[in-house]
């Protein structure tokens, strides 16, 4: 069983297309604009939901793929919700994997997190820092969420094994 989050979005309704052996369960706030495969349970619920932890106990999923962000432009009003959702929302998800000792953990980062800077190296490694700025919310936010909620799960759960893939931008 796998649990993927921010399902309704293309990343996410793709990957339920690459995955169609394994029993889906999609979590989203949203629903999509096209029909799941037919593998896919959709959940209509947030990562901030109270009782999300319902969906880990009913369906005890095996591996999380963590999708949902917030990923189109906010205006400044919105910008508290847009971090609730992809901070405490990313929070939430990793304290409930380790809670109901789901083994594998799938985030997905972004390029974007290492910051558009000039003086970045032309090749960018592992090993270079995450320097995004405020001024881009969706950079900024991956992150302060890898900084200081994934890598300090990782440390602190050698056990459990957590994937960050910093994917480029990409269009669909």
């Amino acid at each position: 069983n796998i649990l993927i989050t921010g399902i309704s979005g293309y990343l996410g309704i793709e990957l339920s297309k690459k995955l169609y052996n394994h029993k889906i369960i999609g979590l989203d706030i949203k629903k999509p604009n096209n029909e799941f495969p037919n593998n896919v349970m959709f959940i209509n619920k947030s990562v901030l939901d109270e009782n999300i932890d319902q969906i880990f106990n009913d369906y005890s999923p095996d591996i999380c793929i963590h999708l949902a962000w917030t990923v189109t432009p906010v205006h400044k009003k919105d910008l508290k919700k847009a971090y609730d959702v992809d901070y405490n929302g990313t929070k939430n998800i990793f304290a409930l994997c380790k809670k109901f000792s789901i083994q594998n953990i799938i985030f997905m980062s972004s390029t974007l997190a290492y910051g558009a800077l000039k003086d970045n190296p032309v090749l960018l490694k592992e090993e270079n820092p995450l320097r995004a700025k405020k001024t881009f919310h969706y950079a900024y936010h991956k992150r302060i969420v890898e900084n200081e909620i994934v890598q300090p799960f990782i440390q602190e759960n050698p056990s459990i094994s957590v994937t960050v893939i910093r994917a480029p931008g990409f269009l669909g």
